[in-house]
C-alpha cells in the first residue's frame, strides 16, 4: 500500500484525546495531490463522555487522534489543533475541523517482507522518461519525476531498496534515511530550490509506515538551477558518492545549501541569503586558531584584552565623563578586533580546500561585501546603478558558494554559471 492508495477517503473508527480524557468518534482521512492530509470528522453529539472536547476547543488546547480502518490500516496523530471547529450550542453538536497537523502516521501490514524507503517529493523536476539511477553499498537508488498538474503537487520520488545480501543489516533504515537526506540536500542545490518531502514510506519486513509531514509554504519563486533539466545524472552520482567517500570532512554542508536555495523575489534578500550560505560554510569549517576565523586563540586574546581594558579605562576616565556602563559597551566591541574579515576567511578556506576562484577578482568580491554591509546596516541597497550591475554582486557570491560546494562534495564537470552571463561552465575552471 503506497500513498496513492490513501488518496481516496478511508473510513476510520477511532478516539480523540485531550487533557487525559478520551472519546470515541468516526472520521475519514486521505492525502490530497499536494501531499497534505485531509480529515473529515463526522459530527459529534455532545454528551457527558465527550464534553471535554468542547471545553478544550474553547481553551485552544491540543488533541491527539488514533483510528483503525477495516483493512487494518492504523492512523495516529500525536498533536492536532482543531481551532477551526464549530460548536452549535442550540443543537448540542460539534463540527470538528483541523487547523494544524504537523505529522500523521499510518501503519499497516504487508503481504510480503520488504526493506525499502520511498519518499514522495514536492519541487523536484527531471526528465520524466529517464529517472536517475545509482547503485551503492546500501542498495539501488532511483530518483524520478511523476505526473502532476500543479507545481505544488507531488512532482517526484526517491526510493532506495536494500540489497539482498544485506537483509541482516540491522541499522539499514537509519543509514538509508541519512543517505537520502544528503542526496536531497545536494539535489536541492542542483535545481536551485528546496525539495520538500511531504510523505515518507518506510518498508521494514512485513510492516509499512507512512509518515505525512506538514511542509511550510509553497515554492513560490522560481529556482535558479545549477544543472540543466536534462543533465542531472552527474551531480546525482556525486551526491551518492560524497555520502560514502567525501573528499574531506565538511561541517554544515546541508545548512549551507538550505541558505543557498532559500527563495525570495527581493534582490537584497537573495544577496543576503547567498552571503549567509557563504559565511555558514566558512565559519563552520575554519578552526578558531591563528589560521582560522580569529587572529588569536580565545585564551590568548582574553589576556590581551584585559591589558587593553586597563589602558583604555584609564584614558576614558582621564579624558571623558563617560560612565562605567557606557565604558562597558566600548569594552564589548573590543571582541570584534580578534575577528578576521569575511574576505580574509574566504581566502583562507579557499586555499585550504583548493577552491578555484578563477575569473572572480578581489575587487568584485570586495564590491559585493560592501553592498552586503550596506544592506545589513540600512536595510536596502540604494545605489542607482544599472540593474545588471546590482545583480552582478549576487552572481559573484553565488558562484563562490557553488564552487565551495562542488569542492566539498568532489564534483567535477559541467554546470550552469551566471558569472558574467548565463552560460555552461566547467569546474574546476579551465585556466587559459
Amino acid at each position: 500500500m503506497t500513498y496513492q492508495k490513501l488518496s481516496q477517503p478511508i473510513h476510520f473508527l477511532g478516539s480523540l484525546k485531550a487533557n487525559r480524557s478520551e472519546a470515541p468518534l468516526t472520521f475519514q482521512a486521505y492525502i490530497n495531490p499536494y501531499g497534505k492530509i485531509e480529515i473529515d470528522f463526522d459530527k459529534i453529539i455532545v454528551n457527558t463522555r465527550n464534553i471535554f472536547i468542547q471545553d478544550c476547543l474553547w481553551s485552544f488546547g491540543e488533541f491527539s487522534l488514533t483510528g483503525k480502518a477495516e483493512d487494518g490500516t492504523e492512523l495516529s496523530i500525536e498533536s492536532l489543533s482543531l481551532d477551526n471547529s464549530e460548536v452549535d450550542l442550540d443543537k448540542n453538536i460539534i463540527s470538528l475541523r483541523v487547523s494544524r497537523c504537523p505529522k500523521i502516521r499510518f501503519v499497516r501490514k504487508l503481504d510480503r517482507p520488504r526493506e525499502a524507503v520511498l519518499r514522495w517529493l514536492n519541487g523536484f523536476r527531471s526528465d520524466p522518461t529517464r529517472p536517475l539511477v545509482q547503485e551503492c553499498q546500501l542498495g539501488t537508488i532511483i530518483l524520478g519525476e511523476c505526473q502532476f498538474n500543479d507545481s505544488n503537487e507531488i512532482t517526484g520520488f526517491i526510493k532506495i531498496e536494500i540489497n539482498e545480501e544485506q537483509l541482516g543489516f540491522s541499522d539499514w533504515h537509519e543509514q538509508a534515511n541519512k543517505l537520502l537526506d544528503h542526496i536531497m540536500g545536494v539535489m536541492s542545490f542542483a535545481i536551485g530550490m528546496r525539495i520538500k518531502t511531504p510523505i515518507i514510506e518506510n518498508y521494514a519486513s512485513n510492516d509499512l509506515e507512512i509518515m505525512v509531514l506538514s511542509q511550510a509554504g509553497n515554492n513560490s519563486v522560481s529556482g535558479i538551477p545549477v544543472f540543466s533539466y536534462i543533465d542531472r545524472q552527474s551531480i546525482f552520482n556525486t551526491a551518492v558518492a560524497s555520502f560514502f567517500n567525501p573528499p574531506f570532512p565538511v561541517k554544515n554542508l546541508l545548512s549551507t545549501i538550505e541558505w543557498f536555495v532559500m527563495d525570495s523575489s527581493i534582490y537584497e534578500v537573495r544577496l543576503i541569503h547567498a552571503f549567509t550560505a557563504l559565511e555558514n560554510i566558512i565559519a563552520s569549517n575554519l578552526e578558531e586558531s591563528e589560521n582560522g576565523t580569529l587572529f588569536l586563540p580565545p585564551v590568548k586574546f582574553e589576556k590581551l584584552i584585559q591589558g587593553i581594558k586597563k589602558v583604555l579605562k584609564k584614558w576614558l576616565i582621564d579624558n571623558t565623563c563617560m560612565e562605567g556602563q557606557e565604558r562597558g559597551k566600548i569594552y564589548a566591541k573590543l571582541k570584534d578586533v580578534n575577528r578576521r574579515s569575511l574576505g580574509e576567511n574566504l581566502n583562507t578556506l579557499a586555499n585550504r580546500w583548493s577552491v578555484s576562484l578563477e575569473g572572480i577578482s578581489k575587487e568584485n568580491i570586495a564590491a559585493a561585501i560592501n553592498v552586503r554591509n550596506s544592506i545589513i546596516h540600512t536595510g536596502s541597497y540604494n545605489d542607482e546603478s544599472d540593474s545588471n550591475i546590482k545583480i552582478s554582486h549576487f552572481w559573484v557570491i553565488r558562484e563562490i558558494v557553488i564552487r565551495f560546494i562542488f569542492t566539498a562534495i568532489g564534483y567535477q564537470g559541467n554546470y550552469i554559471s551566471h558569472l558574467g552571463n548565463f552560460h555552461t561552465s566547467q569546474y574546476p575552471p579551465k585556466i587559459l
